[in-house]
């Protein structure tokens, strides 16, 4: 399930976090509860705002998240938008990443009307390319240098969905 972040996720958010295989492919996380009570609070103003949507990934049977799924404008109008993801470790491997993806991806294109839904993914991000590939996201190119992840620079690609080739897939 994917729901609004709330005050009280801030511990599971640091714990699912901390991990250095978790964070090796992604924009260093808050590192304290106070911090990621701060980034629940600013989440939950964008979000009222239409800027930016982030939604904590909760497991069946859980109450608390265990990743984060978020998606933010590139056009004014919504109309071209970019996601990003990250899920605790414990998870991987258990098609909840999938599942909060495929949920996050009709959100866009069936609530919010996006024509265009961009993901970058660290080259040598192997697990996240692989589930780019199996929401069925395609690879548009390889983005030289676009990233800085702890002090160097490093390559992404760009994966992209089109609503209408989304939903055909979909329906097929």
């Amino acid at each position: 399930m994917l729901r609004p972040l709330r005050k009280g996720d801030a511990p599971s958010l640091l714990a699912a976090f901390e991990s250095p295989r978790v964070s090796r492919f992604i924009t260093p996380a808050p590192s304290s509860l106070d911090q990621y009570e701060q980034f629940i609070v600013w989440a939950r103003r964008v979000g009222r705002a239409r800027r930016h949507f982030v939604y904590g990934v909760v497991p069946p049977g859980l109450t608390k998240p265990v990743g984060l799924m978020h998606l933010w404008k590139l056009e004014t109008d919504f109309s071209v938008a970019e996601c990003g993801f990250v899920l605790a470790e414990s998870c991987w491997g258990t098609g909840l990443f999938v599942d909060g993806a495929e949920a996050l991806l009709r959100f866009a294109f069936d609530v919010l009307h996006v024509h265009r839904v961009e993901a970058r993914s660290a080259v040598d991000n192997g697990r996240g390319n692989g589930a780019m590939r199996k929401l069925g996201l395609e690879c548009e190119g390889r983005l030289r240098s676009c990233f800085r992840l702890q002090g160097e620079f490093v390559d992404h690609y760009m994966w992209a969905a089109l609503a209408d080739e989304w939903r055909a897939r979909r329906a097929g």
